[in-house]
């Protein structure tokens, strides 16, 4: 009987090379289920960033496309600019002043200011990155009433390249008294974390149009 027992606990036991087998085989399991679900994680993080990117970009668009849309040519003070250049020359950033109009709190919907409104592209020296920036001051005839509104819309901008349509022409600037483009074309281009890059592109008509003449303003192709 003694030897019988002595087999069986023999058969039971395991060997330090045994549970070392084991532990190693369970380790290299877990880290492959650990770098699975991390790339999984991490995939699905970058596509919920790059998709907030994108929409963050199509609301500008959109607020871009309303500002539009409201363009003021002129008042009874007078005529009013549309000016749109090259933040820098040769590179596809442009940068849009214009007016449209806003309504002064407190006076109901009777009050009507102007409100001059930039669109441009701001370059930060220390990271390199360029940003999409806009710039709102309502005015009464050449003076800024209240405090200059002034919001980052956009950072990590690869591209915001804006056209102007006139007479079946297009052209890379404007610059203009009372005379506005047909209409304004935008290729707006954001960096993602990939390394990849998010494209939108829009066209915007314009409340007026007026001819171009030299004495009104000057479109540049």
């Amino acid at each position: 009987m003694a030897n019988t027992t002595n087999t069986i606990g023999k058969a039971r036991s395991f060997t330090l090379v045994e549970l070392m087998v084991v532990v190693s085989i369970i380790s290299v399991v877990a880290l492959v289920i650990y770098r699975t679900g991390r790339t999984s994680i991490d995939a699905v993080r970058r596509s919920s960033e790059e998709l907030d990117s994108h929409l963050k970009a199509r609301r500008v668009l959109m607020q871009l496309e309303k500002d539009l849309r409201c363009t003021l040519a002129r008042t009874p003070r007078g005529n009013l600019a549309f000016v749109g250049t090259r933040s820098e020359q040769g590179k596809p950033y442009s940068r849009l002043e214009f007016f449209t109009y806003t309504r002064w709190p407190g006076f109901g919907d009777e009050m009507i200011l102007p409100q001059k409104v930039t669109y441009e592209v701001v370059l930060d020296n220390t990271s390199g990155d360029r940003s999409l920036v806009t710039k709102r001051e309502n005015r009464i005839a050449d003076l800024t009433v209240g405090e200059e509104a002034k919001e980052v819309l956009l950072r990590g901008l690869e591209e915001f390249d804006l056209s102007y349509l006139s007479g079946g022409r297009e052209f890379k600037e404007w610059s203009g008294m009372k005379n506005l483009p047909e209409s304004v074309a935008v290729r707006l281009a954001l960096r993602t974390t990939r390394g990849g890059q998010i494209l939108l592109t829009t066209a915007t008509n314009l409340p007026t149009h007026t001819p171009a003449s030299r004495e009104e303003g000057e479109a540049r192709p």
